[in-house]
């Protein structure tokens, strides 16, 4: 069931993923979250992959689940992405019945974004293929309905070094979008044109304009947060033949970039404040390490997500960007922060943390009942953050949640 706790403080709705993976609304002053969908069956595809690789397999295919809601600007309509059929759907508040209105969406957050004028949304449709491997179409669709023109294009195709991440970095994957094989989604529509990642390495942003022209590009780019207003973002600058990332202030109008003094390494940068005058980012701790101790012969123990979990202890921080002053705003103990939404009026955060696997990796290495190894999987969970000085709200599992730019 979806979870309902009270929302006080909230001044804005809140969209979001439920534990049954179908998309959820709660309004201020609510204490129970509206489905907006109700025919999902599965919390995400990977759960099979997740479950045969603990040994908890095969589950049922699932026929829909979904991903990547997005607010229209004047937030009366979202869209959202199932990702079992690849369907992209727009539903309108007042009425709750979503309408399909593309095919073969790429089902990875964020899914879409709209036009500033809430008319237009683009989506990446992901059945190009080119000389680098699979890729996408940028398609923009009218939100009443039609035919979908293409303004560019995306070869998709990353592969990463190393053997994957333990089973908590596979559902962190998930939240975000990533994976070892397709690069981190990049899709904000903003006045100027645009935002989108479109080069055939790992790395690279572009902003172009409605009608397809390239006005910047640079393929040094990587995860771009855009500013509330829209005139900068800051994002990874990943710099041939270094050790790691630089983070910097990217001007939206030109690219030019600004480095700050932060380390990629160890800022996982999710946002920024509602003002736009800091940035938001966590750090992790490690607290503890568990490797996997299961028999050689177990056919289970090759999966590299299988090798070790970690607990950490997950900070959320601003950093003034007049003068660097920082400021603790959360703290837990789980795996990683998954997403982030801000508020727009300032007065709370909403994010999506993902549990640690350790206690599911210490159980097998016990041999624990099927059943009991079950109830112990890493999974997302949305938590509010007031700024107000009250403690977190805590929704239980669920993802993917993202405020509403006004207030209905």
């Amino acid at each position: 069931d979806a979870p309902t706790p009270t929302m006080a403080a909230l001044s804005n709705s809140l969209a979001y993923i439920g534990p049954d993976g179908n998309v959820y609304v709660i309004h201020p002053g609510e204490t129970v979250p509206t489905p907006i969908t109700t025919d999902a069956d599965a919390k995400s595809p990977l759960d099979m992959t997740v479950y045969t690789a603990v040994g908890l397999g095969p589950r049922p295919e699932p026929t829909h689940v979904y991903c990547c809601v997005q607010w229209s600007p004047d937030a009366s309509q979202l869209t959202f992405i199932d990702i079992v059929t690849k369907q992209l759907f727009v539903a309108a508040l007042d009425d709750h019945r979503p309408r399909l209105v593309a095919a073969g969406a790429t089902p990875l957050h964020p899914g879409s974004a709209w036009s500033p004028d809430g008319t237009q949304f683009v989506y990446l449709r992901d059945d190009r293929v080119s000389k680098y491997g699979p890729g996408e179409e940028i398609r923009v669709m009218p939100v009443a309905g039609g035919t979908a023109r293409t303004i560019g294009a995306n070869d998709i195709y990353c592969e990463r070094d190393g053997p994957g991440p333990e089973l908590a970095g596979y559902i962190l994957n998930s939240e975000r979008g990533h994976s070892n094989f397709h690069k981190p989604v990049s899709l904000v529509w903003t006045s100027r044109g645009l935002l989108y990642g479109n080069t055939v390495s790992c790395n690279g942003l572009a902003l172009v304009s409605a009608d397809g022209e390239i006005i910047w590009q640079d393929n040094r780019l990587l995860s771009p947060f855009v500013a509330p207003d829209q005139t900068r973002m800051v994002a990874e600058v990943v710099l041939e033949h270094a050790p790691y990332a630089e983070i910097a202030l990217v001007e939206r109008d030109t690219g030019q970039t600004t480095t700050l003094p932060l380390d990629a390494r160890t800022t996982d940068v999710l946002g920024w404040t509602a003002d736009g005058a800091a940035i938001l980012y966590a750090t992790y701790a490690l607290i503890s390490q568990t490797p996997n101790t299961g028999p050689e012969s177990d056919p289970l123990n090759k999966y590299p997500a299988l090798w070790e979990a970690t607990t950490t202890r997950m900070t959320l921080w601003q950093r003034r960007l007049s003068d660097g002053q920082t400021q603790t705003l959360f703290t837990a103990q789980g795996y990683w922060i998954g997403l982030l939404s801000t508020n727009p009026d300032g007065s709370a955060l909403a994010l999506s943390l993902v549990t640690s696997g350790e206690a599911l990796l210490q159980a097998k290495n016990e041999g624990a009942a099927e059943s009991e190894l079950e109830k112990l999987m890493p999974h997302p969970e949305v938590v509010i953050v007031p700024l107000n000085g009250e403690p977190p709200v805590w929704l239980g599992p669920g993802g993917q949640p993202a405020f509403s730019p006004i207030r209905r």
